[in-house]
């Protein structure tokens, strides 16, 4: 295990510590050769906004690691046929995604595709149905995924994903368009992922990162207090951090203005979109610096709100007053 002791963004040394839980229910099942519970040991820069994980695996222990997300995380659509309700929200998501990415002016029949942690392969099949692209590519963590998209979908370039070193098993090395779910809310070291990712792009290319969450909002839901922050989230990303992130990369980029409210399991108007393309890297006296509403302030806001409700709740089953209001 890696202990992080300076921001993975902006490598500030200078940091908050942070006293939030994980939601793992099922620690042991996380923890691969040791019986010690994971913990995230959370931090909060002050330089780039960014809120993480300071704790890391180390790279020989991520593949058992990431075998333990579906069972952990509990994953409806680890079984085949994929379940029903899985595959209606991830169509209504793609419409709206692939709708903003077309206004963004990113699509064009002749493009080639890369869709990291594909999912079961909407989008792609979105692009070659309704806009004619057929050089599409997709990788994904979950065979049952990488199954429908092949059989149902007709999708032959899918591959398994890599959760560290996001390898490309395709002769094609380089894509127009990069798409990216989730990718740096995840990543083990964002800022080496993002450097990988500019490697695939081809020229004049671009990336579209989606489903990042801006923590934010979601840092006033009782939930993250009650239980705690998803296991396998390494950054806490809001607007600012995440464009402080890609700026520390070498990314131009602009925000997309799509909201997912109404989908079941987005986080509405919290879930980010972004479209960014190489540029040069920014120093760290260009980053936007965190205005006095931000993450850490928000945290402490919020668990001023809901902590002292948790530790009442303790105290009560412990006294067997539970029906007691508080």
């Amino acid at each position: 295990m890696q202990v992080l002791e300076s921001c993975p963004s902006c490598e500030n040394g200078d940091l908050v510590d942070v006293d939030l839980s994980t939601n793992l229910t099922d620690t042991h099942k996380a923890i691969i050769g040791s019986n010690v519970i994971w913990e995230a040991n959370y931090a909060y820069c002050p330089c780039c906004e960014l809120m993480f994980a300071r704790n890391r695996q180390d790279t020989e222990e991520i593949d058992d690691y990431y075998a333990a997300f579906p069972e952990v995380e509990k994953r409806s659509y680890t079984v085949y046929p994929l379940p029903q309700q899985f595959i209606d929200v991830q169509e209504k998501f793609s419409e709206r995604l692939i709708g903003n990415v077309e206004k963004a002016g990113l699509i064009r029949p002749d493009m080639s595709v890369l869709n990291i942690r594909c999912e079961y392969g909407v989008h792609l099949a979105h692009l070659r149905d309704k806009f004619g692209v057929q050089d599409l590519y997709g990788l994904d963590h979950f065979e049952t995924n990488m199954q429908y998209a092949r059989e149902d979908l007709g999708l032959s370039n899918i591959g398994y994903l890599d959760p560290y070193h996001v390898h490309v098993p395709f002769e094609r090395q380089s894509f127009d368009l990069v798409l990216a779910n989730h990718l740096m809310t995840h990543a083990l070291d964002p800022m080496a992922l993002l450097a990988h990712l500019r490697s695939l792009v081809a020229p004049g290319g671009a990336i579209v990162f989606y489903n990042e969450l801006d923590h934010m909002g979601l840092m006033d839901m009782r939930k993250m207090y009650r239980r705690g922050v998803i296991s396998y989230h390494k950054q806490l990303l809001t607007r600012n951090s995440l464009q402080n992130m890609l700026k520390r990369a070498g990314y131009r980029f602009d925000f997309l203005d799509y909201d997912t409210t109404g989908i079941k399991w987005a986080s509405g108007r919290h879930s980010m979109a972004i479209a960014a393309c190489p540029d040069t890297p920014a120093s760290v006296s260009e980053l936007t610096a965190p205005a006095a509403e931000n993450l850490y302030q928000a945290y402490l806001d919020g668990y001023d709100r809901h902590a002292p409700n948790k530790l009442l709740r303790t105290v009560k089953k412990a006294l067997g007053m539970e029906q007691i209001s508080a």
